[in-house]
């Protein structure tokens, strides 16, 4: 249900919405295998937080909750040279946001 309300939220541009339901989300055990959010709805929770200049927030949450990205839509942001999405790809930390 969480899940559903972030994408409603990021389809109607509020990403402070979306990633709020996101953060109601329990982290998924290894044994959950289905995927909380589909891959496009990753995206465009992203492309949403690149425009606000709030990557690190959403990739946050999407790393905990263990969203995937196609690998088609990896290559669009890596032609926006979103910094931190090839970062989280690469498996490497996250610098700290400053406030």
């Amino acid at each position: 249900m969480r899940a559903m309300l972030a994408i409603s939220a990021a389809q109607r541009g509020r990403l402070d919405e979306a990633l709020c339901n996101l953060r109601h989300i329990p982290t998924p055990s290894e044994r959950h295998r289905r995927p909380i959010l589909e891959p496009t709805a990753t995206a465009q929770i992203l492309a949403l937080a690149a425009r606000e200049k709030r990557i690190v927030a959403a990739t946050e949450e999407l790393q905990r909750l263990q969203a995937k990205l196609e690998t088609k839509l990896c290559s669009i942001f890596l032609l926006l040279r979103v910094e931190h999405v090839v970062l989280w790809f690469a498996g490497n930390s996250l610098p700290q946001q400053s406030h």
